[in-house]
């Protein structure tokens, strides 16, 4: 039986983002990110390297970012992205952890990667 949630849980703001297709002034296609939602959630990482890629350090991480379910939550998809302070992450998977609508959970991996 999965553990209860409580308020405390969801600590960290999260702003979900969606992309728009336009075009630019010279008719060159743009993908422009706008914010779709901003919830409350927890971010749990599952693991993360270092490693040198054209002389530089690049970051990895993925990991679980766990929110609330609710009718927009439920309709986040993979396409979409999630940032948290300055890092974007991108959605790798999206469920209802126990298909009873109380939390949603989102595989990511770091926008480095």
């Amino acid at each position: 039986m999965p553990k209860s949630m409580s308020a405390g849980d969801y600590r960290t703001k999260c702003t979900i983002q969606r992309a728009t297709d336009s075009v630019n002034d010279i008719q060159e296609p743009v993908l422009t990110w706008n914010t779709h939602a901003t919830r409350y959630c927890r971010l749990v990482p599952s693991n993360g390297f270092e490693f040198q890629q054209a002389m530089q350090t690049t970051g990895n991480l993925r990991g679980i970012i766990r929110m609330r379910s609710d009718s927009v939550t439920r309709g986040i998809k993979c396409k979409d992205r999630i940032v948290i302070g300055t890092d974007t992450y991108n959605i790798e998977a999206v469920y209802d952890e126990t298909a009873h609508r109380k939390e949603m959970v989102i595989w990511f991996r770091s926008q480095d990667e």
